[in-house]
């Protein structure tokens, strides 16, 4: 018998609660003898039990079984499962027995093997307590301190106003928690610190207090988009001409980068390809990957023949 041929075997052909293994072996000589080692490959089991109990929900949850084959105890892993009109057929992975049952007028009979589901479910996961579906779910547990602020016919002034006063107004259902989580309390109440030296967060209130007006924050964004131009950094102090006048041979090229932020042009936002006045300004530092913001200096733009002036926190005030 193939494969295809058992799969579309009933084992309730052949009693009540049998079931019935597909095996694999080489055979001896003309009598067609079975010899060892045997491989189990799969197996069909009926829905119903031996005492008439119903085993549909189990079988449709089983990973695998135990049972009892050729004298000794085998675990089967299942591979896959087919749903037939009155049983199911099992694929497992390969299993290697050296005996098989002795052979009865010409059928092989395990008699009273014990079978064993792992796991065994009585009733179906899909249709149980275990799986709740829309609108069968339990209410949330109520909140041993927050309560319930009643604004259906007033925003100004809750009607419940003298039961909250009193703690007494219905419990909210929000359930208690410790906040002990990390991920939870970090953000909200304990706040994230920043290390990194290169980015200097010493800024003076009145710069604070522009930065807060220009970007809606305090300090530098945690994460910062960048665009960059070749140029050269120079002091405060310096003459914005001769800046300018410099040759290719007496300019130090470097690369400076700043903080690009989508800005409105005519009808529509764009992220500029150079600086404007608010942009911060950054240059790298020499033998690391990190940046440093240009502060105080006169940084000049090789391709716009512009010098653009910095604060102490690196901030663009103006350009020539």
């Amino acid at each position: 018998m193939n494969l295809e041929e058992f799969i579309n075997t009933d084992p309730n052909q052949y009693g009540r609660g049998n079931a019935n293994i597909f095996y694999s072996s080489s055979l001896s000589g003309s009598d067609e003898v079975p010899v060892a080692p045997f491989t189990i490959l799969g197996m069909s089991v009926p829905l119903t039990d031996l005492n008439g109990n119903n085993l549909v929900s189990p079988l449709k949850e089983v990973d695998k079984f135990k049972f009892d084959f050729g004298g000794q105890r085998v675990e089967a892993t299942i591979t896959g499962r087919q749903k037939k009109n009155t049983y199911f057929f099992f694929s497992f992975d390969p299993i290697i027995v050296n005996g098989i049952p002795e052979e009865e007028q010409g059928v092989r009979v395990e008699e009273d093997s014990e079978f064993v589901f792992f796991p065994y479910f009585e009733s179906s996961y899909f249709n149980s307590d275990y799986n709740p579906f829309q609108g069968s779910a339990q209410t949330l547990l109520l909140n041993s301190v927050v309560q319930v602020v009643d604004r259906s016919t007033s925003q100004a002034q809750p009607t419940n106003l003298d039961a909250l006063l009193s703690q007494t107004a219905q419990r909210a259902q929000m359930p208690d928690s410790s906040y002990e989580t990390a991920g939870l309390i970090s953000g909200k109440y304990l706040g994230a610190k920043l290390t990194n030296a290169t980015t200097n967060f010493n800024v003076s209130k009145e710069a604070l207090t522009r930065h807060v007006l220009q970007y809606g924050i305090s300090g530098s964004e945690p994460a910062l988009s960048f665009k960059l131009f070749d140029g050269s950094i120079h002091s405060s102090d310096a003459d914005t001409n001769t800046i300018k006048g410099l040759s290719d041979s007496d300019r130090t090229k470097i690369e400076v980068y700043f903080n690009s932020y989508r800005q409105l042009s005519g009808s529509l936002l764009t992220f500029p390809n150079f600086p404007l006045t608010g942009n911060i300004l950054y240059v790298g530092v020499e033998g690391s990957k990190d940046l440093r913001k240009a502060v105080d200096a006169k940084v000049y733009s090789i391709e716009k023949n512009r010098v653009y002036i910095t604060d102490e926190d690196g901030i663009v005030t103006s350009f020539a």
